[in-house]
């Protein structure tokens, strides 16, 4: 993603169930974290706003860590733990 620099970048993310995502890492200097909220609810389960400042010319790396795990059922009727990838995003800054 490319934004200029002043531009708020607001990112929602929603989880399946009770789940949620947890403290963005940041490697960059170009963008700011913040805040986070619970942004509301649909029928699949809570939605989360974070909110992000591009501060200066550059690149970032944005991670949001998923926490928790949602529930797959094998061929034979097992349920098995598989753990959701967190949510990644490049900024870069102009």
């Amino acid at each position: 993603m490319t934004v200029l620099n002043g531009t708020e970048i607001d990112i929602t993310l929603q989880t399946i169930g009770p789940e949620s995502y947890g403290s963005p890492e940041i490697t960059g200097p170009a963008v700011d974290f913040v805040s986070e909220a619970d942004s509301g609810f649909t029928p699949g389960g809570p939605t989360q706003l974070f909110r992000f400042d591009a501060v200066v010319s550059g690149q970032t790396h944005i991670t949001v860590p998923f926490l928790g795990s949602y529930v797959v059922v094998g061929p034979v009727g097992s349920p098995e733990p598989v753990s959701s990838g967190p949510f990644e995003i490049v900024v870069n800054v102009e």
